[in-house]
């Protein structure tokens, strides 16, 4: 560091602080703010390593979490194929269920159609017999 103007003022004049002792002065203050730097610096550097580490450490949870979670994926990815696998199955089997059912459905209603259609042939002669039987009775006596 450059000496002060005020201790140069008083070097000229000769009253003021030995010239040798002003070196030193200055020397021990170099030496202070190079060991106050020395200090940061251990300090920051430190710093820097636990940082460094922390971060390696990190990185390797992050990897960790990585691959967990890429198992997971996949898991869940192979459920979700299986059960759509099933679902589209499911699906299939309820349509061909409701055809089924609808085909049933048209056989019983044609089939009641025909039992009905039966039932009014044979219960036709038995009408028409009674019919003529009530015509006999109402003309009759």
């Amino acid at each position: 560091m450059p000496p002060k103007p005020a201790a140069k003022d008083a070097a000229a004049d000769g009253d003021g602080p030995d010239p040798a002792l002003e070196e030193e002065n200055d020397l021990v203050e170099r030496e202070l703010v190079i060991g106050h730097l020395y200090t940061r610096l251990a300090r920051y550097q430190a710093r820097g390593r636990v940082l460094a580490s922390t971060n390696l450490e990190l990185i390797d949870e992050l990897e960790t979490q990585k691959v967990n979670l890429k198992d997971i994926n996949e898991y869940l990815t192979s459920e979700l194929r299986s059960k759509e696998l099933a679902t589209s199955e499911m699906e299939a089997r309820v349509a061909r269920l409701a055809g089924e059912l609808d085909d049933l459905r048209d056989l019983g209603a044609t089939r009641v159609r025909g039992v009905e259609e039966e039932a009014r042939e044979q219960q036709a002669e038995p009408r028409a017999a009674l019919l003529g039987i009530e015509k006999e009775l109402k003309a009759g006596p």
